[in-house]
């Protein structure tokens, strides 16, 4: 089995990119059934943000993903017509943590200000 770093999901052997988020996949070995739900249970992913563009989804989850926050990124243009927006998705024990650095980026503001404003206090 064949099983995607982001989104966890496992896929049959020949299948060298997840469908989902176009990561490349890595091979596994045959989890227990049990150890499988509990993975699923672990990983249960939660909205963020959605975006104009696929190009702006990719800039936030760089920086998610540079900030330690593992993100998934869905959504594509049908050249027929159909859009469906991206959506940048993150487990839900990273999402605090990601919507603040999202909040940060929107609102301008970096760490490095605020701490510099705290030790001149």
């Amino acid at each position: 089995m064949s099983t995607c770093p982001n989104c966890q999901d496992q896929y049959p052997p020949g299948i060298a990119a997840c469908p989902v988020c176009g990561a490349s996949l890595t091979e596994t070995s045959q989890p227990s059934d049990t150890s499988n739900k509990e993975n699923q249970e672990d990983t249960e992913l939660q909205e963020l943000a959605k975006f104009r563009t696929m190009a702006e989804a990719d800039l936030m989850k760089e920086l998610l993903e540079s900030n330690g926050v593992p993100t998934v990124v869905r959504g594509d243009a049908d050249p027929i017509g159909g859009i469906e927006l991206p959506t940048i998705l993150v487990e839900q024990g990273h999402f605090e943590k990601a919507r603040e650095l999202y909040n940060m980026y929107f609102a301008g503001e970096s760490v490095e200000d605020e701490n510099a404003e705290s030790d001149q206090s």
